[in-house]
């Protein structure tokens, strides 16, 4: 995924920018485009991969209220558990800094909840700011359901509507703790974001400077790159596959090659 930020002038393509678009669609590779605040614009992308096929199960299966209600948990519970490493990882270390046995307790009761989502009947029993770097993670897991054949827009977790990548949303509340939350909490920890990076515009949001975008830009990807063990490959892999090993898996699941179990 390639990351555009406030692309002015570019009503009208140079030759140069023409050849850069057709080289990233042909090797598939999404380009996005944002204001300078990280509001999504447009997004230029070669043909969609997979089939009609696996789509037209999506569809069907999006309509089953239990098959929903068994995605819909499996994805609050890998955001829950994904939340108590980020807890775990916090209490490691800066345990001199924090309360140890408050954030103890706050795992412990994350633990329940994950047992509790296996007596859920409903979605409604389940169920927002990291705005900038969520909307960069959305972009890259939006990606990955198109490249397997997934249709980002119809949701379990997130209702169906117009404009809303609601599978996109579904799988992004995995990784917000582990990728999103920890990676913002890094930069604070570090103090490689400072106060002056951000000022308040006139209708009162908080925007960040270019130099803070930058280098949240720049962790992200460097984040990407890192590799951990994935239980189901059973193998290290950088983060940034995670996505594209996700959506497959969901995708399998559709399509009835494997059961819900290791979704999570």
């Amino acid at each position: 995924m390639l990351y555009i930020m406030n692309p002015v002038g570019m009503s009208v393509l140079s030759m140069e920018w023409q050849f850069l678009l057709g080289f990233c669609a042909e090797k598939d590779i999404s380009v996005s485009f944002m204001t300078e605040y990280g509001r999504f614009l447009a997004s230029v992308k070669g043909p969609v991969s997979g089939n009609v096929l696996l789509r037209r199960e999506q569809y069907r299966k999006a309509d089953d209220p239990d098959i929903t209600k068994n995605v819909a948990s499996n994805i609050i519970a890998a955001k829950i558990a994904n939340s108590r490493t980020v807890i775990n990882r916090a209490i490691r270390d800066h345990g001199d800094k924090i309360d140890i046995v408050k954030l103890k307790n706050v795992t412990r009761q994350l633990e329940k909840f994950i047992i509790q989502l296996k007596k859920v009947n409903t979605v409604d029993e389940v169920n927002a700011m990291l705005s900038f770097t969520y909307t960069i993670l959305g972009h890259d897991i939006r990606s990955a359901l198109e490249t397997v054949g997934l249709d980002p827009a119809v949701g379990f977790l997130h209702c169906d509507r117009p404009g809303r990548p609601g599978l996109a949303l579904d799988l992004m509340e995995e990784f917000r703790s582990v990728i999103a939350d920890r990676q913002v909490l890094s930069l604070i920890n570090r103090k490689q974001v400072k106060p002056s990076g951000f000022k308040k515009a006139e209708n009162g949001v908080v925007v960040m400077d270019s130099d803070t975008r930058k280098i949240l830009l720049t962790e992200y990807q460097n984040r990407k790159q890192t590799e951990v063990y994935h239980p189901y490959v059973e193998e290290k892999v950088k983060i940034g596959l995670l996505f594209f090993i996700q959506a497959e898996l969901l995708a399998r699941y559709l399509r009835g090659d494997m059961d819900g179990s290791v979704l999570i």
